[in-house]
């Protein structure tokens, strides 16, 4: 289908965005601002609702969700008068509208817009939500997280996660019904209990006010008998998925987004494979930094490793790309090569993984990768204990985590699986500024430049394809040689030095988790026709497999076409701009 979405920019909007494309619809944005994490395949019109151009999107989508808040303040918000803009261009063209409200909002800022909507000549659904909790540091979230927090509130409240939100919005759309539609979860949980979980996490959320009316009552019982849906989450679960994901304070950022395609703006990119060679998940070159090398062979015979599965593909580069981002934060890197450092230092070609060669060279130019001293490096380094043990009491308060996959329902596996994927970026971010710290701090003669970083981490992603990935991996990423550092370091660098081997091993066995529940979506997907085998599961990404596209078939077909091909190819050891396909060697 394709879909016009409002309030692109906003968390939710490139939370919906992302969820949207997985589920294999043609996303088009319009947005006063955008965002530099858009996704690049959502065809983004930048401007206000006023303006002309909603009309004529309007008339080429076949819905429409309205995420653009209505009130003032908030990132993309458009007010009444953009609501009142989308009804009549939805009326006009004849375009399904699905509005998003806040139920717990204020009924004076409200209730306008929901009238308008179900009294426009368009076919229309209000979806009121419950309070929003989740990973994403979104301003609804925000305000649930201070009423939660704040006394002399009701005793309990209903809630919803922004997982179900974006489950439910992928269903609606490809539905016929109209009207209005309450969205929570079912049971309610104690405000108290929420209280003492919200209490000790340091939230990076911007203080907002309260929700005006937090418990309004729901009607559940049309979601539950007309919608035939259930919520994934329980209210408490969302409550301390919120107060792990949130919680960090070395990369506030929230939920760690998986691998999407980026354009920068003002970059000039250019495709570094020959005409129909490219991997359907490659990335593109700047042309500014056109060196990439392959990390060292690991495979028997030192033969080159083949192509990754795209589920390990998406889940390793969006890992690494976030990575890539809290160290780009951690050396103040400057925005042109901090923008390069985030999105190439490891990147992908003939789905393999790269190292930016280019990108580590103008890094390690720079000398900030060797100053002990540097503020923030220190800063890093003093707080690296305490992500670390974020990251451990996140596996540790996992209700799931003791839970057979083959007892989970639908909803609740395809949660199960977004959760992991986000807490597997965490661990690979975690890892990676561990590294940082132990190569900073550590013995000068032992410190290792730049591109070193990335080739270890590129061949760490290359030796863990789901595919095939063992019942318990195990092993550690390479570490500089003991070395006695001055007194003053010595207790930050065994810190970090132990802390990142705890992450990484907490990496793995999600990694193995991960594993289980894919396999048991594959074969829940296989049951019901959706894929022709379970194996085929690895062929599409954790976002795909949590939301289940109607089109999964024809992207499995597609994508073992590709991987086929790419098999065959032998890649080469250094890419300078553009690389050639060589014949793979006998595996014999």
């Amino acid at each position: 289908m394709r879909i016009l979405l409002t309030g692109a920019g906003s968390g939710l909007g490139r939370a919906a965005a992302r969820h949207l494309i997985a589920a294999g619809h043609d996303v088009t944005g319009i947005s006063e601002a955008g965002h530099p994490m858009l996704d690049a395949r959502v065809r983004l019109h930048r401007g206000p609702l006023t303006g002309p151009v909603l009309q004529d999107l309007a008339d080429e989508a076949d819905a429409i969700v309205h995420l653009a808040p209505v009130e003032p303040g908030e990132p993309d918000a458009a007010g009444p008068s953009g609501v009142l803009a989308v009804s009549d261009a939805a009326g006009r063209s004849g375009s399904r509208l699905l509005f998003v409200v806040p139920a717990a909002g204020d009924p004076d800022i409200y209730r306008y817009p929901e009238q308008l909507v179900t009294s426009s000549w368009a076919p229309s659904l209000v979806i009121r939500v419950a309070p929003l909790l989740g990973r994403e540091p979104i301003p609804m979230v925000a305000r649930t997280v201070h009423t939660l927090r704040r006394r002399g509130g009701p005793e309990s409240m209903r809630l919803l996660h922004v997982d179900d939100l974006l489950r439910f919005l992928s269903r609606a759309v490809g539905s016929h019904r109209t009207g209005t539609v309450d969205l929570a979860i079912a049971e309610p949980v104690s405000v108290a209990a929420a209280r003492r979980w919200l209490a000790g996490a340091s939230l990076p959320l911007r203080r907002r006010s309260p929700w005006t009316d937090p418990d309004p009552g729901y009607k559940l019982l049309p979601l539950q008998r007309d919608w035939e849906f259930s919520c994934g989450w329980t209210g408490l679960a969302a409550v301390i998925d919120t107060a792990r994901g949130c919680g960090r304070r070395l990369h506030p950022g929230g939920a760690a987004p998986p691998r999407i395609t980026v354009e920068v703006p003002g970059t000039d990119l250019i495709d570094a494979a020959p005409i129909g060679q490219a991997g359907e998940l490659d990335d593109r070159i700047d042309a500014r930094f056109p060196v990439f090398v392959a990390p060292p062979a690991a495979g028997p015979d030192d033969r080159p490793a083949g192509p990754l599965s795209p589920l390990s593909l998406d889940l390793h580069a969006g890992g690494l790309g976030c990575a890539q981002r809290a160290v780009a934060a951690a050396l103040g890197l400057p925005a042109g090569l901090g923008e390069e450092w985030t999105h190439r230092a490891t990147a992908v070609f003939g789905h393999r993984f790269y190292a930016g060669q280019s990108v580590a060279t103008a890094v390690g130019e720079l000398g900030v990768h060797r100053a002990a001293t540097h503020p923030r490096l220190l800063t890093l380094a003093g707080r690296y204990g305490a992500e670390c043990d974020a990251l451990t009491l996140d596996v540790a308060t996992d209700a799931g985590i003791d839970t057979a996959v083959g007892e989970l329902s639908d909803a609740a596996l395809s949660v199960r699986i977004r959760l992991l994927g986000n807490r597997i970026r965490q661990g690979w971010t975690t890892t990676t500024l561990g590294l940082l710290i132990e190569d900073t701090l550590g013995p000068v003669a032992e410190r290792r430049a730049p591109l070193a970083w990335s080739l270890r981490l590129a061949g760490a992603a290359m030796r863990l394809d789901l595919a095939g990935l063992p019942d318990a991996p195990a092993g550690t990423l390479e570490t500089p040689g003991a070395g006695q550092p001055p007194a003053l370091t010595r207790r930050l660098l065994d810190t970090a030095r132990a802390g990142r081997e705890k992450c990484w091993q907490l990496t793995l066995a999600d990694l193995t988790r991960l594993a289980a529940a894919v396999t048991e979506a594959g074969r829940r997907m296989a049951a019901v026709r959706a894929l022709a085998a379970a194996a085929d599961v690895h062929l599409l990404t954790c976002e795909e497999i949590a939301v289940g596209p109607l089109d999964s078939r024809l992207r499995v077909k597609r994508r073992r076409a590709d991987a086929d091909r790419l098999a065959a190819i032998a890649m080469p050891a250094l890419i300078d701009g553009q690389w050639g396909p060589g014949a793979q060697r006998d595996a014999g």
